[in-house]
């Protein structure tokens, strides 16, 4: 049993990275989920989930604790949580929706009869030149048909290009 002094003080935070008021429109961007426990006893069976937004895709972990998986949109981690020592979680998501809007992503840890989390969000804008496309010399489109007696050789085209 631990002494009087000895204490859990487990805390969560969660940034995203770029660090700009908004991003392109399905650019990626890094998340980065820190566990703490600035006490001096360790958490044992500590929880972590982070349910992904529906407008992001998983791309790549950066810094993975050992444990930590993904099924379908949701990373989990279960393990200790030494004292004095952090647990970071750090991975890539492309985002997949829409322009203009905010996603907000929401990290949380659950330990014994306590629970907190943290969330960090990103604004989309659309990139300035998005629907611009330049075709390099247009040429004109035919088909030649080689053969007088064919069916479609007096056919009038149906398209102009």
């Amino acid at each position: 049993m631990p002494s009087g002094g000895e204490t859990v003080d487990l805390s969560i935070s969660k940034t995203v990275t770029p660090e700009t008021e908004t991003v392109a429109w399905h650019s990626p961007v890094t998340y980065t989920v820190a566990l703490a426990n600035g006490g001096t006893r360790d958490a044992p069976s500590v929880w972590v989930t982070d349910t992904l937004p529906v407008s992001t895709t998983f791309d790549t972990w950066i810094e993975r604790p050992h444990g930590a998986s993904l099924a379908g949109h949701e990373i989990a981690w279960q393990g200790m949580v030494t004292a004095g020592e952090a647990i970071t979680f750090s991975f890539v998501v492309s985002h997949t929706g829409g322009y203009g809007e905010v996603v907000t992503n929401t990290a949380t840890y659950r330990y014994v009869d306590e629970a907190a989390s943290a969330e960090a969000a990103f604004a989309v804008h659309q990139p300035d030149n998005e629907f611009e496309v330049a075709i390099p010399n247009p040429k004109p489109w035919s088909m030649p048909i080689s053969s007088s007696n064919h069916p479609l050789s007096s056919a009038q085209p149906w398209c102009q290009l």
